[in-house]
């Protein structure tokens, strides 16, 4: 949070990207297939995001 309030009060654009990939309630151990979707799915994100921002 720190980060994008400092963005934001010198005027510039910051975002993050968060996944889940463990419910705690339910299993302590990631399922990899889960990991490995989450890190595509960030990856994916991150990329869009960027695109973005460099053609606003």
């Amino acid at each position: 949070a720190t980060l994008l309030t400092m963005c934001a009060t010198q005027g510039l654009r910051a975002g993050m990207v968060a996944g889940v990939i463990v419910n705690r309630l339910q299993q302590e151990t990631p399922d990899v297939a889960a990991l490995q979707q989450t890190e595509s799915d960030a990856v994916t994100i991150v990329v869009e995001a960027a695109r973005l921002l460099l053609t606003a």
